[in-house]
């Protein structure tokens, strides 16, 4: 419990209090920007009130998923079933890249219509079309994060998180009074791929398990295919309301297409996937 519990509380006491520097130092940054500072704060709030909320609401699932694989894999782990460890790396892995590839696509097709429905800003469209393909970032992290903790690696996680957020003040306290907004975006972006790739080579590591190329590359040309197609269609439609009413099964119906035509999911996944909706 104290190999547990001791690090984690750690990490959230640290890391609530550089999320605190990083708050005291982006309004100063965006003031010494050049710009209008009222602007550059508007163009902020945006992001964080408008835009993540829509791009973080589906990783509920994920969230839910990965705290249900720490105890799983915590037995495994002490009964050193290492190939029951292979096996749900392999599935937990490739359904959550399926996942957060779908809503990556679904917000980058509909960030107008979004943002025009939900806060009647434009803005808000642009950044969230800006920031949509970091949801595969941001939910496949919370995955490997979620493994970690039943692999007990929970220590590690605390020194990656330290590195990344420490490196996320530096970056936001240098870069932010010379690009404004593009800054943050930049150092936003940085931060959290290094995060991702420091987390998955650890995972890939402990398990022995390394997620196949192939099926990467088809599930990303997927959703790209069905965001593009999607968003043409969408451009047809002057209502926001009906661009995403519309859009959105519309969307969800081309990707299966262009994962099935590209034999992504094998009939294994697919029985699967009907065994958790239809238990």
């Amino acid at each position: 419990l104290l190999r547990l519990c001791v690090p984690l509380a750690a990490n959230d006491a640290l890391r609530s209090g550089l999320s605190t520097t990083e708050h005291l130092l982006i309004p100063r940054g965006l003031a010494r920007s050049g710009g209008s500072t009222e602007s550059a704060m508007a163009s902020y709030g945006t992001i964080h009130g408008m835009v993540f909320p829509i791009m973080m609401f589906p990783s509920v699932l994920l969230y839910s998923l990965s705290d249900l694989l720490v105890p799983e894999l915590a037995k495994c782990r002490a009964a050193k079933d290492y190939r029951r460890i292979r096996a749900l790396s392999d599935r937990c892995l490739r359904m959550g890249m399926l996942f957060a590839a779908a809503v990556a696509g679904l917000c980058y097709c509909l960030s107008a219509p979004l943002g025009t429905l939900l806060y009647q800003s434009e803005e808000a469209g642009f950044y969230l079309r800006l920031f949509a393909p970091l949801v595969l970032i941001l939910y496949m992290d919370a995955m490997v994060d979620g493994m970690h903790k039943g692999m007990g690696q929970q220590v590690y996680c605390v020194r990656v998180n330290t590195l990344t957020n420490l490196l996320d003040v530096a970056l936001l306290w240098l870069l932010l009074p010379r690009w404004g907004i593009t800054g943050y975006f930049f150092t936003f972006t940085l931060t959290h791929l290094l995060n991702f790739y420091l987390s998955i080579a650890r995972l890939m590591n402990i398990t022995g398990y390394t997620p196949p190329l192939p099926y990467v590359i088809k599930i990303l040309l997927s959703a790209i295919g069905a965001a593009a197609g999607t968003g043409q269609l969408c451009s047809l439609w002057s209502s926001a309301l009906a661009a995403c009413l519309l859009g959105t099964p519309l969307y969800l119906l081309l990707f299966f297409l262009l994962i099935r035509l590209t034999a992504s999911l094998s009939a294994a996944d697919l029985q699967w996937l009907r065994s958790v909706l239809h238990p």
